[in-house]
């Protein structure tokens, strides 16, 4: 679910983690970003700047997701196993090499069954991995953003949605160019006089 308030709606992980309930809205489908996990330590605060503070629309993929988890008024959204504290760096690089583990599994990496001594059952472990070393958490953020153009939106609106300061940032950055993208550029060009 954390993961995929990244993909879907964008955010940075420290904004995932000062996410409270009180700024999601599932009436309007919305989400309120206007607080962020300093890097290094626990302390909330503000964006970097005022670009950071934005309406987010939450995706039909993810509305569902959202309004299966546990609200708890005034509570976080994504919480540790007390179901009260935010989640802090550890966790998130706990949750990110889970999912990561888990992603490579389900594209095909060769796995071993270790069966360690004591309570736990068994681990997987894996030995040979399909999925991209490099994959990095902030990579969702870069193909919400890649979505963006894909769906059309303006590089304005998706610089708002990013919570980027400059435009250039959008457009540098987190824009690539994909098959798609390139193929309507061919027919722009083409249907031009």
């Amino acid at each position: 679910m954390w993961v995929q308030m990244i993909l879907y709606c964008g955010l940075r992980p420290g904004e995932t983690a000062s996410l409270k309930w009180d700024d999601v809205d599932l009436e309007s489908e919305t989400i309120t970003v206007c607080s962020a996990k300093e890097s290094g330590s626990n302390t909330m605060k503000g964006p970097k700047t005022k670009a950071g503070i934005r309406r987010i629309p939450i995706p039909k993929e993810y509305l569902p997701t959202l309004k299966a988890m546990k609200y708890v008024k005034g509570g976080y959204v994504f919480t540790q196993r007390d179901g009260k504290s935010h989640i802090t760096e550890s966790s998130m690089k706990r949750m990110w090499e889970t999912t990561k583990k888990y992603m490579d599994i389900l594209l095909g990496a060769e796995v071993e069954h270790i069966k360690p001594k004591g309570k736990r059952k068994h681990s997987l472990i894996i030995t040979r991995h399909v999925l991209a070393e490099d994959l990095d958490l902030y990579d969702l953020r870069h193909t919400f953003c890649t979505d963006l153009e894909k769906k059309g939106v303006p590089i304005n609106i998706a610089k708002y949605l990013m919570g980027h300061a400059d435009i250039s940032t959008t457009a540098n950055i987190y824009t690539h160019p994909t098959d798609t993208s390139l193929e309507t550029a061919r027919k722009l060009i083409n249907s031009a006089p």
